[in-house]
C-alpha cells in the first residue's frame, strides 16, 4: 500500500521501519502489521500531466505530500481484505532499526 505522509513528517522515516496500519472500513480493531518499503520518486503534484504552477510569478509554499510504500503481511489481508481508496490510519515506529 501507498501512505502519502506530508515532507515534514519523514525526517526520521526509513526503509525497513516498522508500521501499523488501520483502516475505517474494519476500525480500530483490525490493525495490520507492515514494513517501510520505499519511497516515490516525486510528490503528486509534480507527477500529474498539468502541474499547478500560478503563472503570475506568485508562489505559495504548499505542504507536499510524498507517497510511502509499505509492505503488508499478506494473511493478515487475507483475513481482513482492503479496497482501493479507504481511509487509512497509518502509524511508523520510527525508533524501530531499519532491516
Amino acid at each position: 500500500m501507498d501512505a502519502n505522509f506530508k515532507e515534514v513528517q519523514l525526517q526520521d522515516v526509513k526503509i525497513g521501519q516498522r508500521a501499523e496500519v488501520t483502516s475505517d472500513l474494519h476500525g480500530g480493531d483490525v490493525v495490520y502489521k507492515g514494513v517501510v518499503e520505499g519511497f516515490s520518486g516525486g510528490t503528486g503534484s509534480v507527477m500529474s500531466t498539468i502541474p499547478a504552477q500560478n503563472a503570475t510569478g506568485n508562489w505559495i509554499k504548499v505542504v507536499q505530500r510524498l507517497p510511502v510504500r509499505i509492505r503488508l503481511d499478506p494473511a493478515e489481508l487475507a483475513a481482513h481484505p482492503l479496497q482501493t481508496g479507504l481511509s487509512m490510519n497509518v502509524t511508523i515506529d520510527t525508533a524501530s532499526t531499519a532491516r
